[in-house]
């Protein structure tokens, strides 16, 4: 019998955990810190405890685009005894629920908390940044291991024993501000981007309103129902015409779902959720097919669908959810909403070149964005298993 041997390059190991630098170590979770679950501080359904004392941290403090928690939602009065679910500035966190896996490293000094595991007293050769971004690259391993029923868990037994590889406190604190470094461009395009939406959103309540007026253009608007522009139309199921490698897109109110091997629609259109997700219009100017959870529309007198999808975008539509259960509109509602419009099709076309204008410029720098962010989790990956030195 022929045993494969693995060829490991000079100046790396070969160990449990895979093949990682010589001067690396394998260690456990529990090896550098003390791993603990936290608790519910009690009692916590009374109003006259919160508001004042300590800051509770809670799930839905954290979330997938942070990195430090510097304030809070919640605080809590210091109900006696705390010490048990209390943590510190710099202690390290990862939810159990939820967002499960998350990490996020604390900048709030002592605070009480709930539904996390915590990494406390960390030992004097773990840097925290480091931490957080191992727990990051590790979140899959902890969720195919842990427990699963009606929501996931993770126990802090599990996590203690759970290996990774650990390089000297130097080279840790590099990897770290390396990781650091491109999360704040992210950050930064994040904020650049969110201030471009907003421009947006402001402009498009402008136009859309005939509060500003584009040069060559006048005339009052005229208050019309949706019905007078435009048909709605029901998607139909897509047992049928599932075609992976069909030519058309499959558009459930979510986006697109699969492909298909005929069209129900050849024409630009706005669509809206019939049931479930209401409050994402979408538009398409391409052959598609929809299901029966997301209406079309058909337009009439020659109005722009683009100009409509805008319209769709600047309403509130759970104000018209019919329903008690899932989010629900139908036909009938839709059309008898009353919108204003501007008196010729042309004014309707320079709005929306203007506001295609700024959706473009958006949809670049969030692809700009996206480049970032895989740039991010290929140097993690790399950096976090030895593959790539910072030394």
């Amino acid at each position: 019998m022929v045993t494969e041997q693995l060829t490991v390059k000079s100046g790396y190991k070969q160990t449990e955990v895979g093949i990682i630098p010589e001067d690396w170590d394998v260690v456990t979770f529990g090896d550098i810190s003390k791993i603990k679950r936290g608790a519910s501080p009690r009692p916590i359904a009374d109003p006259k405890y919160f508001g004042k004392g300590r800051c509770w941290i809670r799930i839905s403090d954290i979330t997938k685009s942070k990195k430090y928690l510097i304030q809070t939602k919640d605080s809590l009065s210091d109900l006696g005894e705390m010490e048990s679910v209390s943590v510190n500035e710099d202690d390290v966190i990862m939810s159990i629920a939820a967002s499960v896996g998350k990490p996020i490293i604390i900048k709030i000094k002592s605070c009480i908390h709930d539904g996390f595991i915590v990494f406390l007293k960390l030992s004097k050769d773990m840097d925290s940044e480091f931490l957080y971004y191992m727990l990051i690259n590790m979140e899959k391993t902890f969720l195919d291991s842990g427990q699963h029923g009606t929501q996931s868990n993770i126990n802090s037994e599990l996590v203690s024993k759970t290996k990774f590889v650990k390089p000297k406190l130097v080279e840790q604190e590099r990897i770290g501000q390396s990781l650091s470094d491109i999360d704040e461009v992210i950050q930064q395009q994040d904020h650049f981007i969110q201030k471009k939406k907003n421009i947006r959103q402001g402009v498009m309540q402008e136009l859309l309103t005939g509060k500003r007026r584009l040069e060559g253009f006048n005339g009052e608007w005229i208050l019309k129902k949706f019905g007078d522009v435009l048909k709605v139309k029901h998607g139909k199921s897509q047992k049928e015409i599932i075609d992976k490698n069909g030519q058309y897109p499959i558009l459930a109110t979510g986006g697109k779902i699969g492909m298909a091997s005929k069209y129900l629609y050849d024409k630009p259109s706005a669509l809206i959720g019939r049931k479930g997700t209401i409050d994402k219009p979408q538009y398409m100017d391409t052959p598609f097919w929809t299901v029966d959870t997301l209406f079309y529309t058909e337009m009439l007198n020659d109005t722009n669908p683009k100009f409509v999808f805008y319209k769709f975008m600047n309403i509130d539509w759970y104000s018209y959810n019919e329903a008690s259960g899932v989010p629900s509109l139908n036909t009938k509602t839709i059309e008898k909403i009353e919108q204003l419009f501007p008196p010729s099709t042309e004014e309707q076309k320079e709005i929306v070149k203007i506001l295609s204008d700024m959706d473009s410029e958006i949809q670049e720098l969030e692809t700009k964005r996206d480049k970032y962010i895989m740039i991010k989790n290929g140097m993690m990956q790399k950096l976090l298993t030895g593959e790539i030195r910072l030394t």
